[in-house]
Order: C-alpha cells, then sequence, then structure tokens
C-alpha cells in the first residue's frame, strides 16, 4: 500500500537531514502538465509530504526553490502558494530535465551558503535525478526521500532514482512501521 498522509511515517532522519545540514530544499517539476493521470492518491499523498517539508523550511528559514520545466504549467497551487510564506523562495524556469542548464539557479544555490541539497519532486528517474547528477558534479551532497518524489513510471521510476540516489547520495526511507 503506497504511503497515504495519515500512514506515511515521516521519517526522523529527514528531520534531522533539514535541521543539522540545513540543506538548500529543490521541489522539481509539481506543474500540472505532469501530474496529469498520477494515481489521486499518491498525487495526495506526494503533496502532503512535500508540505510537511515546506512546512519545516519556513519554521527553519532553510532555502527552498521552485523549479518549473518551460511551458509546462505551472506548480501545484497547493505548493507554489509557499511561495510567499517562505524566505528565500526563488522560481526557476528550465528548457532541459537538468535544472542546472539554468546558470541563475547555481547562482542562488551559491548565495545560500549550502553545500547539502535535497530533492522533492516528479520526474524522479529523470528530471530529479539528472538535476541531482549536476548538482553531485559540483560537489554539493545530495539527498532525497521516500514520499517527496514521484514518477509516472510508478513505482519502477521510483525505484531507479532510489537506488541511483543510494549509489551517489542519500536516500531516506520511512521508519519501519
Amino acid at each position: 500500500m503506497p504511503p497515504t498522509p495519515q500512514n506515511f511515517d515521516f521519517p526522523d532522519s529527514l528531520c534531522t537531514l533539514l535541521l543539522e545540514t540545513k540543506p538548500g530544499v529543490l521541489l522539481i517539476d509539481m506543474q500540472e502538465l505532469f501530474v496529469v493521470g498520477y494515481p489521486e492518491d499518491k498525487l495526495y499523498s506526494l503533496i502532503q509530504n512535500q508540505t510537511r517539508v515546506l512546512n519545516l523550511c519556513k519554521r527553519y528559514n532553510l532555502p527552498y526553490a521552485i523549479i518549473e520545466y518551460l511551458e509546462c504549467g505551472a506548480t501545484l497551487s497547493e505548493l507554489i502558494n509557499w511561495k510567499e510564506l517562505i524566505p528565500n523562495v526563488n522560481p526557476f524556469i528550465k528548457d532541459e530535465d537538468d535544472a542546472f542548464t539554468n546558470p541563475e539557479l547555481q547562482e542562488q544555490i551559491t548565495k545560500w551558503k549550502v553545500r547539502d541539497l535535497l530533492f522533492m519532486g516528479k520526474n524522479a528517474q529523470a528530471c530529479v535525478r539528472d538535476t541531482a547528477k549536476s548538482a553531485l558534479g559540483l560537489g554539493y551532497k545530495i539527498h532525497t526521500a521516500e514520499g517527496v518524489i514521484g514518477d509516472n513510471n510508478g513505482d519502477r521510476g521510483i525505484e531507479v532514482a532510489r537506488d541511483w540516489f543510494r549509489a551517489n547520495g542519500n536516500y531516506i526511507l520511512p521508519r519501519e512501521q
């Protein structure tokens, strides 16, 4: 059964990561075009889990960026409203899977003075992973967590992203039930 807001056990290690390393948080491709056809329960769970992270960003003044794919619609309103509430929120437009093809993203992250980045969003095995690959090449420590990434290829897409993050960075799992 996929995690839902009612049964997703938010990992203590994700909270610890946010509080101790104070990463920059990147929300990638949570746009209308990319959620069409995504199972409603999984989308609801994904948004709820991302909202929890965003709440912690707000509470602890962690830097956060919204990244959108050019001409693919707006970031979901449930998430874009955080732009007004969280300091240091900067929307970035990309025209390739890798968000670092927009040089303004690297400039902003440099201003944040962070060494760790937490990745959230859709298209886990493509856009999220490709952006994380570039971040890794730029010397950042990369992190993501179960429940904050999604993929239209279902569980297989998540598995590909999970395996890649485990091999190259940090993939945080929920607490065991």
